[in-house]
């Protein structure tokens, strides 16, 4: 399972959750979960059937569950990134009411890294709704050639048309290098993105 972020579940029903979800609990990993016979205790990663599932994510912390506060690898997203990118806004909101929120995290670049077909755009909304800045450099990502800049750069390194436009509309600057000595409009030039190159040179064909 590796550090990924987890959620801690400690409860006595572990056992009946595993076999009514199908977890042989003896065989550690399965379905990105660990639990052992031997203790009342059961470690979720990420997986996608979790964050997805928002009745399964209620289930857990109403029996208990716990963000886990255990340092995470610099090259593993946070948990609350990985929801960004592929959990509801009510998940999302779940787990940072809960204190998954992290000095590192970056769930709109994340956001916007993600769907190329705009189903990430109301967790974007979401996020810019809640605060985050838009043209904000990822600086805090560790190590330091994993920093790719702003969410609109992750956006066009992701080839996403849909979430450039998006964040363009919300004030993203595509001339910000965001840290990283390049920007999303010269990303976009280098990538050959001619729809990106098209709307960055001229914001009017959005309206």
């Amino acid at each position: 399972m590796g550090g990924i972020s987890i959620l801690l579940l400690r409860v006595t029903e572990d056992t009946q959750f595993c076999k009514c979800k199908g977890i042989p609990i003896s065989q550690p990993g399965a379905f990105g979960a660990k639990a052992s016979p031997y203790c009342s205790s059961i470690l979720i990663g990420y997986c996608r059937w979790v964050l997805e599932d928002e009745e399964l994510v209620d289930w857990f912390f109403d029996n208990g569950a716990q963000v886990d506060a255990v340092a995470q690898s610099p090259y593993e997203p946070s948990i609350l990134d990985v929801a960004a990118a592929k959990a509801s806004t009510v998940v999302f909101e779940s787990l940072f009411n809960r204190g998954a929120s992290k000095p590192k995290d970056i769930p709109l670049h994340m956001a916007a890294a993600s769907g190329k077909n705009g189903e990430r755009i109301p967790m974007m909304a979401y996020l810019i709704a809640a605060g985050y800045d838009v043209n904000a450099a990822d600086h805090a990502r560790e190590p330091w050639n994993r920093r790719r800049g702003t969410p609109l750069q992750y956006a066009v390194l992701a080839e996403s048309l849909l979430n450039v436009e998006f964040l363009v509309r919300h004030g993203a600057d595509p001339h910000n290098e965001g840290g990283v000595a390049v920007s999303a409009y010269t990303f976009a030039k280098r990538m050959e993105l001619k729809d990106v190159i098209r709307l960055f040179q001229d914001p009017k064909v959005l309206h």
